[in-house]
């Protein structure tokens, strides 16, 4: 029974996370196109908004992974290889 509390905790988890940071990222998108679209003249270089953009997937893979981690240690005694 607390194998499958557990489980079921954690799919909870993960879903959560994934709805939250997929809705980030795509409000980083949102921000871009409707910027284009307004029309401002943003003096940025396309290295920022790479740099931005790439920042922004960074930020998603890394508390995935870290989230991840967290939620499914290892369990047999071994230290997880980097």
């Amino acid at each position: 029974m607390f194998a499958d509390q557990e489980h079921g905790l954690r799919q909870s988890y993960a879903d959560w996370i994934i709805r939250v940071l997929g809705a980030q990222l795509f409000v980083a998108d949102v921000v871009f196109v409707a910027l284009a679209w307004a029309g401002w003249n943003w003096e940025l270089s396309s290295g920022v908004i790479e740099v931005w953009l790439a920042a922004t997937v960074v930020q998603v893979v890394g508390v995935v992974a870290i989230v991840t981690r967290h939620l499914f240690p290892n369990r047999d005694g071994n230290e997880a290889s980097a």
